[in-house]
């Protein structure tokens, strides 16, 4: 038995035949790695980046502001551009066909339309890239 921490509480001890089977979750995991290495403009198999640029951060937080409802909300002028969107799909496509990797290859398989989607929808969360801090903890902002 391992212990988690201070509090002496026994944790058992996870097997294999414990975890549930999932069909083809290699495939979706696969998957929503692509699509997250697309978002963030990684084209190759190099660990994702760390850390979450300070600006964009402060870029996002300053489009929020309170509304008379005591809620926030966001102008219209903070969500970027259809074109501005465009472009980055067409620089994604131009980078990955210029790159050999498995992961250009890939990405350069998926449907315009799709990754148009896909970067129009952080675009209306007010994002002008997607940015995660994946070194952070959940809660993390």
């Amino acid at each position: 038995m391992s212990y988690a921490g201070d509090n002496d509480v026994p944790m058992p001890r996870t097997t294999k035949s414990a975890i549930p089977h999932i069909p083809h979750i290699r495939s979706l995991q696969k998957a929503c790695n692509l699509h997250a290495r697309i978002l963030m403009g990684v084209l190759s198999q190099k660990p994702v980046p760390t850390g979450l640029p300070a600006e964009p951060m402060a870029s996002f937080e300053t489009r929020f502001s309170a509304s008379d409802g005591g809620g926030a909300h966001m102008p219209a002028a903070a969500i970027p551009s259809s074109d501005a969107v465009y472009g980055q799909v067409t620089a994604l496509l131009t980078s990955a066909k210029a790159k050999d990797s498995q992961t250009a290859r890939d990405v350069a398989r998926i449907a315009q339309h799709h990754l148009y989607l896909m970067f129009t929808t952080v675009a209306n969360a007010g994002l002008h890239s997607f940015a995660p801090d994946v070194s952070g903890n959940p809660e993390s902002t």
